[in-house]
């Protein structure tokens, strides 16, 4: 897991990042934003998702960047079914005129909630087995090339 100090160096070298450099990684995100992002929603804030987490993660090898691309998809899927969740429940309740506001809610959150949770826990385990891949194609790289235990220490100085 990344300490506080790695977190908060990923956040400044993200916001520093003017995305892919190469042509083949510009393409790659386009592409993948292309596939992912539906019309009304925005390309750029899914690019600024992908991005963040390349900055934080520092993929290497094309599995890694594979398995970023997963997380992103997966948070993005998710962070839309939130927002269908709201719609559905703000829908819910303005047709229901007969309840007050808290009872039409609540009414509309219970018609929701067992389509939208399935979902929502879904792309919840997607991006965990993304990310539990990810970190043990990591260790086993480090574990290859001798540098695992050079990192432990750095991290135990900290």
């Amino acid at each position: 897991m990344a300490s506080d100090k790695q977190i908060a160096q990923a956040r400044i070298n993200g916001a520093k990042s003017r995305g892919p450099k190469s042509r083949e990684g510009r393409l790659r995100c386009a592409l993948l934003a292309h596939v992912v992002v539906l019309p009304g929603e925005s390309r750029p804030r899914f690019n600024e998702l992908l991005r963040s987490l390349q900055d934080e993660l520092q993929p290497e090898s094309m599995m890694e960047h594979l398995m970023v691309q997963k997380m992103a998809v997966a948070q993005w899927r998710q962070i839309r079914t939130w927002g269908m969740e709201t719609t559905t429940i703000d829908h819910d309740a303005q047709t229901s005129a007969a309840h007050n506001a808290r009872t039409s809610h609540a009414l509309g959150f219970r018609k929701s909630n067992n389509r939208l949770g399935d979902t929502d826990t879904r792309l919840d385990l997607q991006f965990r087995r993304a990310y539990d891949l990810f970190e043990k194609r990591r260790a086993a790289r480090q574990r290859l090339s001798g540098s695992g235990e050079v990192i432990e220490n750095k991290e135990q100085n900290s």
